[in-house]
Formats: C-alpha cells, structure tokens, sequence
C-alpha cells in the first residue's frame, strides 16, 4: 500500500498532495471542455452551451483552490483521535448556536481517525461514480477542508478511499467529495450564526461540482455543528491535548539538497476525564449508597466575561468522573449518529 493511500497520520501530507494532483487535472479537463463547448456546442442552443461553458469554467475555478490549500505545506492540518472526535460529535448534539467564526485560521484540513456517522448525498439521489453509476447508500467522512474567500467560507467534506464502498470511486484520487457548503458573509462583514435546530443557511444554487445545492438542514447543519465544536474543544487544554509533529526526516539515500517542504500535522487528542471523588456521608443502614462512579456529561454554557461580566461567550463545561474513590466505573457505550 502506498502512502497516499494509507490512512494514517504519517500518510495525510502525500494523500493531500495526491489529492492536489487528481484536482488540478479535473480543473484542466473542465477548461477543455469549456474551451471545446465555446468552439462547438454540438447539439446545445447557443444559452444551454454558455450556461455549460461557465459551469466548467466555475468547476475549474473551485479545483484551482481546493489544490492550492490541500498542496500549500502552510495550511493547518489536523488529526483528530476516536476519542476526541466522539466528544466534539456529543458536543455537537446540542450546540446552541453554529458558526465558522471560531476557524482557528482562514484555511485548514482536519482528518478523523475512525470517521464520523454516515452522511447521505446532497441531493438524496446518490453520488455519480467513475463508472458512470449512481451510489446511493451513505458514505463516513473522515476528511474536512476548509478555506476563505473575501465573502464566502467553503466546507467541502470527503471520504478516504479506504473508507469507501469496495470498488467505488467518485474521483480519480485519494479523496473523494461527498459534501460541500458555502456560507456567504452577512452584510456587516461578520460570519453568521447559525441558530440550531433548522435555519435558513444562505447557500450558492451550484455545488462545487456542478451539482444544484440544498438548504444546509439536517446532516449539512451537523457537518457545521460538528466543526464548530471540534475547533472550540481543540483549543480547551482541560478537553484537548494538541501536539505538534513535525515531518519525517528526509531518507538517508536522498541526493536532494533542497528536501520538498512537508507540513506538521497538529494531533488532537481527548485529555483524561477529572475526577470529582464524592465522599460517603453515615447513612442508616437501609439507606441505598453509590457503589460505582459516573460519567456527567459536559455541557454548554453562556459565560460572563468583560467589563463587569456584562458580555457573553459560548463555553464548554468538560465532562468529569463523580463518585466515591476507588469504585468502579459505569459506563455506556456511545452510539454516534448525526441527529441534526
């Protein structure tokens, strides 16, 4: 298996590289096609081959982009345990307002260890394969890219092709697309929020790839509760414990004097839970008394903050272990889906 096809930390630098090549040639095939479209339109009236010709051209556009973040060792890159990723999902469950805004930088990639719950396609039809085929069941994602333009925040979800159905392919590369949004600036130059649980999300009608947008309802509205959470936990050092790695070193037989730049990738990870011991008070004897420990969930809350804590922030109260000392731990185990 080679590198770009593994799933693993070490592996996201030449998968995002692999994935900036497969995209650069998509942009060049969509600009010969606009280039033929505008010498020939075949069998199109003259308005259906200028609507295709600037479609390709807009498709071209968004490849040129997304190859420049994912190739560009500048861009963040982070990757996400199971653990970590299972908090900022039940985080997500119950947020009570979503916006981009809290992006730790205008651009980034976070990778998912174990993936996320499944998501459906945009259109509830399916994703067209390399097979000219249409795959309906729902795919995990387990990469996000994220980027800024002057007015706009582009999410665009995929799914590695480890984690894709056997023998189905969407692109012609590492990474295959299965969701994008596109959120526009208000009018004051500040990202939206997004109250929960179904607003109005202004959105573009075309898709990345030419496909006809949705409301971001639903899952859409999970994929944007879920990285709101997971960027505001990563930054929390009583959740997360980030770690900077940096690139391999380059191998001994290497003639390069001049090795190609490779990014760090930041690790996140789940800190262990803080434990609040609760001691025993005498009781009578019939009285029922705690013989395990417990889980309280975290939650979010609106802390005062500024002059005279007249202002409010968004917070996330951590999960803790309560209990007597010593006893055991009861716990459930998590079933993660979108509920959005």
């Amino acid at each position: 298996m080679s590198r770009r096809d593994a799933w693993t930390m070490a592996a996201l630098p030449k998968t995002l590289q692999a994935h900036a090549h497969a995209v650069t040639t998509l942009a060049g095939l969509n600009r010969a096609r606009a280039h033929a479209l505008a010498a020939n339109p075949a069998l199109m009236t003259p308005s259906q081959a200028q609507a295709a010709r600037e479609r390709a051209l807009l498709i071209a556009q968004h490849c040129d982009v997304e190859a420049a973040v994912s190739a560009d060792p500048a861009t963040p890159l982070y990757w996400v345990t199971e653990a970590m990723a299972q908090v900022a999902l039940d985080a997500s469950q119950d947020i009570p307002a979503i916006t981009v805004s809290g992006a730790p930088s205008p651009s980034g990639v976070i990778a998912v260890q174990k993936g996320l719950p499944a998501l459906d396609s945009p259109d509830g039809h399916g994703w067209m394969t390399m097979a000219s085929t249409w795959h309906t069941a729902p795919i995990a994602p387990d990469l996000f890219l994220w980027h800024t333009t002057d007015d706009e925040f582009h999410v665009i979800a995929y799914a590695h092709t480890s984690r894709m159905p056997s023998g189905v392919r969407f692109y012609d590369g590492p990474l295959h697309e299965l969701l994008t949004l596109i959120i526009r600036r208000s009018p004051d130059g500040s990202w939206p929020v997004l109250d929960a649980p179904d607003p109005e999300v202004p959105l573009p009608r075309e898709h990345v790839r030419g496909m006809e947008m949705i409301q971001a309802s639903g899952p859409r509205l999970a994929v944007l509760a879920w990285l709101a959470a997971a960027w505001h936990l990563m930054l929390m050092p009583t959740v997360a414990e980030a770690r900077r790695i940096g690139p391999a070193p380059a191998p001994r037989n290497s003639h390069s004097t001049t090795p190609a730049a490779e990014p760090a990738i930041t690790r996140v990870d789940l800190r262990p839970l803080r434990t609040v011991p609760t001691e025993i008070p005498a009781q009578p004897a019939e009285a029922p008394t705690r013989t395990h420990r417990w889980i309280v969930r975290g939650h979010w809350t609106h802390q005062p903050h500024g002059p005279g804590g007249r202002q409010r922030r968004l917070q996330w109260r951590e999960s803790y272990i309560k209990g007597p000392a010593g006893a055991p731990l009861s716990r459930s185990r998590p079933v993660n889906v979108w509920r959005r």
